[in-house]
């Protein structure tokens, strides 16, 4: 009796070659999702830049302060209509459990510097919290990992940096 079947050594020798294949495939889908994050998050600053500008233009062409942020009725969070634009995609923050601005949520940091619209094109005015208490050092629990970060500037364009820019940075807001 002739049968045609594989043998076990067959067998397994094709689900080793399985094994490897998958075991090649897997880091560039990983890098490929936090390529994925890291265009959601430029998103992120991109809209939270302008709602940064359409403060500023009401207020002189200066930014908020944090106090005005967190203080004032008529700020840059009484405008927001979805605050998921504050969540990194590559972050470990919850979502909003409700319409409530709570700044412990925030995936970004903010500028405290009193920057208005005529400030200098590279200065920096929001960017990826980074976990530190020193805000400069990246670490694996920032939203980013330790790879870098996304900066947004002044005049509005939003750049990958493999460190974090000194400026006066201010956790939790953007």
């Amino acid at each position: 009796m002739n049968k045609k079947a594989f043998t076990l050594i067959e067998l397994l020798v094709v689900i080793m070659i399985m094994g490897v294949l998958l075991a090649l495939i897997m880091p560039a889908v990983g890098m490929a999702r936090e390529s994925g994050k890291r265009s959601m998050c430029v998103n992120n600053l991109r809209q939270g830049y302008v709602l940064l500008t359409v403060y500023a233009d009401e207020h002189n062409d200066k930014f908020p302060s944090m106090s005005s942020i967190l203080n004032d009725s008529a700020s840059v969070t009484s405008i927001i209509e979805d605050y998921s634009i504050l969540i990194c995609p590559g972050s470990k923050d919850t979502k909003w459990a409700s319409g409530q601005f709570l700044p412990a949520n925030v995936s970004y940091m903010y500028n405290n510097a009193n920057l208005s619209l005529d400030s200098k094109s590279d200065s920096p005015l929001g960017a990826d919290k980074v976990a530190n208490a020193d805000l400069v050092t990246l670490s694996q629990n920032d939203n980013h990992k330790k790879y870098g970060v996304n900066v947004m500037y002044v005049d509005g364009h939003v750049k990958w940096q493999k460190t974090v820019p000194a400026a006066s940075w201010i956790k939790y807001v953007l």
